[in-house]
């Protein structure tokens, strides 16, 4: 998994047991490999970039791709085999309901590995007037299951994203992405680094900072968060040029204090999104990279004071680092059995749909 902070790729290599929608499954190991800064910045340019550029940057993403899990997979404990690899890609383009395009050649990965290669998940679901996304919510269903508790899960990666599944009525999960994490902030740091730091390490920046009112204020005007789901947001809407803009609307700002005030902005979305559409939910469980910025994670327990906050790992016993990595795995799980993996009430497809195309290694 690559997602649209561009930190780096995620590797999980999870073992699925079982026939049905609900397998038991293990984590048997993670790995992190960065993204080389040549690559991410010519995937920054490919946001607007030539047909070329996009072409050549799918083949040299499979290439890292590739190259990545073939070294992973050296590392597995004795007597892990894969069968397959699931590969999100790296999304260039995501247009809520019309088109997406995640890239990063299948073909390169299946024969450099030798292993067949699961790909190209949204499209699926767009055919069927689905937003494409989000797709994490099928492997929430699993995670969640049996649905005794009315759970909100919130992913704080490059954007931020929940599933909300009330107690015991799953046919009403409700999943979309609540807007900017990630990325808002380490393109900020970027921005105000004049490049020297990719993202705000351990908030110190934000730390030294204080909330602006009349910047959140204007931050919250954001036309994304007025639409209700299911929606998806991605750089077109948060990304380098939105950041870019605050940066030049607020510059009579320090930059820690607009960094601070991005920091709140990302705990007040998510607050509001689970005030209007998550009600009765009795407990909110964090995961993804944002968990481990102090600031934002003290924000999160203050917008949300008097409710059941958790990390993921203490629920369920494995890194949230990884968690999209091993709900990918689940959605290749998923297509090798032939077993739809959309849930149509998160994306607004008009039917469950099996996700996923394949590339064999010969």
């Amino acid at each position: 998994m690559s997602g649209t902070s561009l930190d780096g790729l995620d590797i999980a290599a999870v073992t699925f047991s079982g026939t049905g929608r609900f397998p038991a499954f293990s984590v048997d190991k993670t790995g992190y490999v960065p993204m080389p800064d040549t690559l991410k910045q010519a995937i920054r340019t490919a946001f607007t970039g030539t047909a070329e550029q996009v072409c050549l940057l799918n083949r040299d993403i499979g290439e890292f791709f590739a190259a990545s899990v073939k070294e992973f997979m050296q590392t597995l404990p004795f007597g892990i085999t894969p069968d397959a690899i699931a590969s999100h890609g790296q999304t260039v383009w995501h247009r809520s309901g019309y088109a997406t395009l995640q890239i990063g050649d299948a073909d390169f990965i299946a024969k450099r590995t030798g292993l067949p290669v699961l790909f190209d998940f949204r499209p699926a679901d767009t055919v069927f007037g689905g937003t494409g996304a989000p797709l994490v919510p099928a492997f929430d269903l699993l995670l969640a299951h049996p649905y005794n508790t009315a759970t909100v899960f919130q992913n704080l990666g490059g954007i931020g994203n929940l599933t909300y599944i009330p107690a015991e009525q799953p046919d009403r999960l409700c999943a979309f992405d609540t807007g900017p994490a990630n990325m808002l902030l380490n393109n900020l740091t970027e921005i105000y680094t004049d490049g020297a730091q990719a993202m705000d390490t351990d908030g110190r920046l934000a730390a030294a900072g204080q909330v602006l009112p009349a910047v959140l204020a204007h931050l919250m005007s954001h036309p994304y968060l007025q639409l209700a789901p299911p929606k998806s947001a991605g750089h077109e809407d948060f990304g380098m040029h939105y950041c870019r803009e605050l940066a030049s609307r607020f510059s009579i700002h320090r930059a820690e204090d607009v960094l601070r005030t991005a920091v709140r902005f990302v705990a007040c979305v998510a607050a509001d999104a689970y005030r209007r559409f998550c009600p009765g939910y009795q407990r909110v469980i964090l995961s993804g990279g944002g968990i481990r910025h102090p600031v934002l994670k003290a924000d999160f327990a203050d917008v949300l004071a008097g409710s059941a906050v958790a990390e993921f790992e203490t629920v369920f016993g494995f890194n949230p680092d990884y968690k999209e990595a091993a709900a990918f795995a689940y959605l290749g799980w998923c297509r090798c059995r032939g077993i739809p993996s959309n849930v149509p009430s998160a994306t607004g497809a008009a039917q469950p749909v099996c996700l996923g195309k394949l590339a064999f290694p010969a």
